[in-house]
């Protein structure tokens, strides 16, 4: 028994109806939905009617690097039949989410292997029309001396790269020059955060989820700058991408508007243009508030790349907020557990003062009390006086030091 199954597949694609790069990615996100439904090690030969081609090449090389999106190209083999068809071949090796199956070694006398069919509770996505037929030929028979752990990439020269074990920090993919580059923010258990699409294109709305899908974040579609602003009313985004040319409100008033708002006025905004800018036009992109801005057709690693910044930087101030708050409701619960004490102590304070003002207020009533006994003598003192025969009033009394007492 093999532990990845094979499947050939052949779409023929009609060189008229891809004149254009939008129709070419929205060729590769059809296919992408379709490998998706194959079994994991899935080989995938496909066809393309090359004699409308110009620039076969550079197409081409653009629908592939759509497909990157979800992951599935490795190693990519070009031929040309007759100068009219370009025919291409790559393998993809879909990560397994449950416990990793044990490798079984390929006897080279084992008969060819029965191609997996998909599951029947899993309904098939629809290709485009652009696809004609998907026609299933045989799978070929395992070569000998295929070794333990091999995928079917090696038996037919396509090297697979290596699927990292289990969730990381940061999820990478790997690109067909063997450079790699972030798929996902670096913090991939946290919660998904929102990211605001605006254009008025329904196809370049495809595309955008297409390519931001292996993030692995909520996309919320707004087809006007009308609709982004309600959109900003109710919740919370991290990151809006907006286009520059819309009917109506265009992205720079819709920018200027959501600038002005208090509530939105942090929300990082990246201006997505039909066309390279020149100075003037990138000036006005800064001046309506953007950080960024990038231009069709543009390259799918680089606005991930942008993207995963400022949700990583999104997710961060979500984090100082959540500590903030924290720390606010320490030092209130820390105060309130303090306060029984500084009552006391207020307390304490309260009744020494009391006791001194009741000790200055007996002062007072003993030198009141003296005062008049002192004028009670002083009378008593003049009666005396008065008598004939009276001895004369003591020095003391007589003295100043006692009438001033």
């Amino acid at each position: 028994m093999h532990v990845k199954a094979r499947l050939t597949g052949h779409f023929t694609v009609l060189g008229n109806q891809l004149t254009q790069h939008r129709e070419l990615s929205l060729l590769a996100i059809g296919l992408s939905a379709h490998i998706q439904s194959l079994p994991p090690g899935a080989r995938i030969g496909i066809k393309f009617l090359a004699q409308r081609f110009p620039d076969s090449e550079a197409r081409i090389a653009a629908a592939l690097r759509e497909l990157e999106v979800h992951g599935f190209l490795r190693r990519v083999r070009e031929r040309l039949a007759d100068g009219r068809v370009v025919t291409l071949t790559y393998s993809y090796n879909q990560p397994h989410t449950g416990a990793p199956p044990r490798p079984v070694r390929v006897a080279p006398s084992a008969p060819a292997p029965t191609p997996v069919p998909a599951p029947a509770s899993e309904p098939t996505p629809v290709p485009p029309a652009s696809l004609v037929s998907s026609v299933p030929s045989a799978p070929p028979v395992a070569p000998t001396g295929t070794t333990e752990g091999q995928g079917l990439g090696h038996a037919h020269g396509i090297v697979d790269a290596p699927a990292e074990a289990g969730p990381g920090p940061q999820r990478r993919g790997h690109r067909p020059d063997g450079d790699t580059g972030p798929l996902a923010p670096s913090s991939a258990a946290d919660t998904k955060v929102k990211i605001l699409l605006v254009d008025d294109r329904p196809e370049n709305l495809l595309a955008l989820e297409a390519n931001l899908s292996a993030l692995d974040q909520t996309l919320v579609r707004a087809p006007s700058g009308e609709e982004a602003l309600r959109a900003l009313a109710d919740d919370e985004f991290a990151l809006v991408l907006l286009a520059t040319q819309m009917p109506g409100m265009d992205g720079y008033e819709t920018a200027a508007r959501i600038k002005r708002r208090s509530q939105t006025r942090d929300t990082p905004i990246i201006f997505i243009s039909a066309y390279e800018m020149g100075p003037h036009a990138t000036f006005r992109v800064y001046a309506a508030g953007a950080v960024d801005h990038v231009a069709r057709p543009y390259d799918p690693w680089l606005l991930r790349a942008k993207v995963v910044v400022f949700v990583d930087l999104h997710r961060k101030n979500v984090q100082l907020r959540k500590q903030a708050a924290l720390l606010r409701t320490r030092a209130a619960t820390g105060l309130l557990a303090q306060l029984p004490a500084l009552l006391s102590d207020v307390e304490t304070e309260a009744r020494d003062l009391a006791g001194q003002l009741r000790a200055q207020e007996s002062s007072a009533t003993v030198r009141t009390m003296a005062a008049r006994l002192e004028r009670e003598v002083g009378s008593l003192c003049q009666v005396l006086r008065a008598e004939p025969g009276a001895p004369p009033a003591p020095a003391s009394l007589r003295s100043p030091q006692y009438r001033d007492r």
